[in-house]
């Protein structure tokens, strides 16, 4: 029987009407079976391994799947849904570079926010640990929440890792602020109210209260003037209004001439019940006193004036009088066993009698 094909000179496809019935028994793929010949869309009951799809023609049905969802933390997501919050999540060397994030309930370790708006919820259970990188700030400036709860920064509260600055970005001191306007600083209490300073050192120099003044401005100081007030204490006391000075301690610019020529004097002052406190003493740039005058005289290193008043010394019986151990000369005394006024002349007690 001759040969009808001979595959060494076919020049088309092999026809399968050349084939024997072996050929056209199906193959089984699944649970499928394919017949030479035939063609199949579906294939049923198939497990593919190490298979890469490169392009399908519609959606690929989640149904299709072994497991179409995904735990991300403790939140199950389905292939396909939307979802606006994960919980139980750990985040590590994470950037945000834009959108609104709100991160709740989140432990997260080295985190950079760039453009995003983070806002933060539950804050109490927020841990944020490593070195966070926040780009738009301000340096050094300390971040908190603004009156629209926004975490904010700024020049005008900074941290220099030193020195803290509030109304200033350059902070001289360890706590530096600074108010144009109205620079006062309120220590409040309902128990007890101390402030205190204390120097530790290993030699005799003191702790230090300083009080300046200068005029100008912080960036442009001028120099004080004569009657300039440098500085001073007050004391107050609650009348059921308001607060009222009832004493106050200040320095004083008796006299300006140069930068290293400022003369000085401390003024005391009381109040007698009215609304304010008036001069009672001052001292001197040379160190005369003066009670009941703002000018004592430059030859009385003790200058007091009254027109009610008098100045008394010290009363005690004779005994006492010559109990005084080494009086100095011009020492002067009361003496009441002689109702007479005695000074000590420099080797014995002299009484001042009327002529």
């Amino acid at each position: 029987m001759a040969v009808p094909y001979t595959f060494s000179t076919a020049t088309g496809s092999l026809p399968l009407s050349q084939l024997d019935s072996n050929f056209s028994t199906a193959i089984t793929i699944g649970n499928t079976a394919v017949v030479l010949g035939d063609t199949i869309t579906t294939i049923n009951n198939l497990t593919l391994a190490n298979v890469a799809i490169t392009s399908v023609s519609t959606a690929f049905p989640n149904g299709y799947l072994a497991n179409s969802n995904v735990i991300v933390g403790t939140t199950t997501l389905t292939l396909g849904s939307t979802v606006t919050s994960i919980n139980g999540l750990s985040l590590s060397n994470v950037t945000i570079s834009s959108g609104n994030v709100t991160i709740s309930n989140v432990t997260t370790t080295n985190v950079t926010a760039t453009t995003a708006n983070v806002t933060t919820t539950n804050t109490s259970s927020l841990v944020v640990t490593g070195n966070q990188t926040l780009s738009g700030g301000t340096a050094n400036g300390v971040a908190y929440l603004n009156t629209s709860k926004v975490l904010t920064t700024g020049s005008t509260f900074v941290f220099d890792g030193t020195n803290v600055g509030i109304g200033t970005s350059l902070p001289a001191t360890i706590l530096n602020a600074y108010n144009a306007t109205s620079a006062i600083i309120s220590l409040d209490g309902d128990t007890t109210t101390t402030f205190r300073a204390t120097r530790y050192s290993t030699d005799a120099n003191l702790s230090q209260f300083i009080a300046r003044k200068a005029r100008g401005t912080l960036a442009s100081p001028s120099a004080v003037a004569t009657s300039d007030i440098a500085g001073g204490v007050f004391f107050q006391a609650y009348g059921g209004t308001n607060f009222r000075n009832i004493a106050r301690v200040d320095g004083f610019v008796e006299t300006y001439t140069s930068d290293t020529n400022i003369s000085g004097a401390l003024r005391f002052f009381t109040n007698t019940s009215t609304t304010d406190v008036t001069e009672k003493m001052r001292i001197d740039s040379s160190g005369n006193v003066g009670i009941g005058t703002s000018s004592p005289s430059t030859s009385a290193i003790l200058d007091a004036q009254s027109t009610t008043k008098g100045v008394r010394m010290p009363n005690m019986t004779t005994t006492q009088k010559n109990a005084i151990s080494s009086p100095a000369a011009g020492l002067m005394v009361f003496d009441t066993t002689l109702s007479k006024l005695c000074v000590y002349s420099g080797a014995a007690w002299q009484t001042i009698t009327s002529v």
